[in-house]
């Protein structure tokens, strides 16, 4: 699958080369909709390209201020996961299913820092310890899964979702570590919400019911058939693409930074014209 951008003649917008790439996936899914999934490999490749797009979207349109870069972050992470994940069912670029296990949990171990550096960027909360003391507590995971060779593993590719195997004891630690880190971003983004009333407010808001998104979900796909807990990692990182769309959509149009004037279009004639 081959994704290409249009001629010089066709780049009217941003919109126009998502729609444009859209389609193409579109025909993708199609091809494959007899084993398709909630969260199946190509739902797993679909998302990737998506949220790679929407990091680029980001990119292009506004200007590169810290909220921005965050959010870019955030979706560069996001996709890291899903091309990982894929992989480890798909096998590819050489590496082992278990090298793509590491790749992923060391993505989505960025997430719940960045949340909370999000938040506190948009509210201009003065103190930084909370987000500190967060990247410090996941950069403790990123080391252990990069230099533990078996820290996470993948145990069985379903066709639904990926169940990875862990040790009990990191299992339970990194457990408490995700879900406790978004929920106190949970927490930051009701607080800053009541406390701003202008237009960041929103955005702030929106990133709060950003992460209930993927959150609340997983929840009730875990209660209804308690097997699925296995695939927590992965079921969720299916559902953030809920995530995605409310930063692009919700936070970035409601955080007060201007857009560019020009934005993709004119990268994108700069680089054709240079060719």
């Amino acid at each position: 699958m081959n994704l290409i951008l249009p001629k010089k003649s066709d780049i009217a917008s941003i919109r126009k080369i998502i729609w444009y790439n859209m389609s193409m996936l579109k025909r993708f899914l199609d091809k494959y909709s007899d084993k398709m999934f909630c969260f199946s490999p190509p739902v797993m490749i679909f998302t990737f390209v998506f949220e790679i797009l929407a990091a680029f979207f980001v990119w292009f349109s506004y200007e590169k201020r810290k909220v921005t870069k965050i959010v870019v972050s955030l979706l560069v992470f996001l996709s890291i996961f899903q091309l990982a994940e894929y992989n480890v069912c798909e096998g590819a670029f050489g590496l082992s299913a278990a090298a793509w296990s590491k790749i992923g949990f060391m993505s989505i171990s960025m997430l719940p820092p960045l949340g909370i550096y999000l938040i506190q960027s948009l509210s201009k909360t003065k103190s930084k310890l909370v987000s500190k003391v967060a990247f410090a507590t996941g950069g403790l995971f990123i080391t252990y899964f990069l230099m533990v060779t078996a820290s996470v593993s993948p145990n069985v590719c379903l066709g639904n979702y990926v169940i990875f195997k862990m040790n009990d004891t990191v299992n339970l630690l990194y457990t408490i570590y995700y879900f406790g880190w978004l929920l106190v971003g949970v927490g930051l983004a009701y607080r800053e919400f009541k406390a701003n009333q202008d237009n960041l407010s929103e955005a702030i808001k929106s990133v709060g019911i950003g992460y209930l998104a993927f959150m609340v979900p997983t929840a009730i796909v875990n209660l209804i058939d308690p097997e699925t807990i296995g695939g927590i990692p992965s079921i969720m990182c299916g559902f953030a693409i809920l995530l995605a769309i409310i930063l692009v959509f919700r936070v970035m149009p409601k955080a007060n930074i201007r857009k560019r004037p020009f934005g993709l279009k004119s990268a994108l004639e700069k680089v054709i014209n240079r060719n």
